[in-house]
């Protein structure tokens, strides 16, 4: 609470890990192959609601810790109500805003937003997503693809990716995110929101579709805006695209 912890009651070791289990499982129903082990690291997010009828998203987080069979569990809870983001809200100036919109007008490019684990990059590209709705509106046919989705955004179509099934696994890149995000080509989209560029192949769809003319939104984990284009050369996007006119 506050930024501090707070001791809420003691639980038993099987316990907690019976009801480490049933969150992890439930996040997945549809998979039969999902099972959550104490001595992994492993994520997944889960909706729920509660007694109240308030919809909200659990973001669970799990590793072990020693001594060996010792685990932690962390939950993130975020409502999943909140519609739309307000930027004035989350403390842009209105030149910064003006800045934002610039960036985010015409029909090509990618938008970087970018800064260390929860600084609101994230929650940035929602109200982004938001400024670009309003002035377009539904003429727009907007597609997020996120890991997990955390905020519903009015008037886009939002891919949650589920990592642990292996049917959607992209051969190429033995990951699902990829599937999605390739498949986002074939969708004729106008402006595509990439919750993170993480790796090589998420970084060459990107690339891929603001050479097709999309519109893209994504984050990246960077202290600052001009390492984006080392990061982005460092994962393997080369210099003369980075460095093309409109392409960033």
């Amino acid at each position: 609470v506050n930024g501090q912890r707070r001791l809420w009651r003691e639980l038993a070791y099987e316990t907690a890990r019976s009801i480490g289990s049933v969150l992890y499982v439930h996040a997945d129903a549809g998979s039969k192959d999902v099972s959550w082990s104490t001595d992994q690291v492993q994520d997944c997010a889960t909706e729920w609601k509660t007694r109240s009828g308030k919809e909200v998203q659990l973001r669970f987080s799990s590793s072990p810790i020693y001594p060996a069979g010792g685990f932690q569990v962390v939950l993130r809870l975020l409502s999943m109500e909140v519609k739309g983001v307000d930027l004035t809200r989350l403390g842009y100036s209105e030149e910064q805003m003006r800045m934002l919109d610039i960036m985010s007008t015409g029909s090509s490019g990618i938008l970087l937003i970018c800064g260390p684990t929860n600084s609101g990059k994230s929650t940035t590209l929602q109200g982004v997503l938001q400024r670009i709705y309003a002035r377009r509106g539904d003429t727009i046919k907007m597609i997020t693809v996120e890991d997990p989705v955390e905020y519903v955004i009015p008037g886009a179509c939002q891919i949650p990716v589920s990592r642990k099934r292996k049917t959607i696994i992209d051969e190429r890149s033995g990951s699902a995110f990829t599937t999605f995000l390739r498949g986002t080509l074939r969708q004729d989209p106008d402006v595509v929101m990439v919750g993170e560029i993480r790796d090589y192949d998420s970084a060459v769809v990107v690339k891929d579709l603001v050479l097709a003319g999309r519109k893209i939104l994504a984050t990246l984990h960077t202290y600052s805006a001009l390492w984006a284009y080392m990061r982005l050369r460092e994962i393997g996007v080369p210099w003369e695209i980075l460095t093309m006119p409109g392409f960033i």
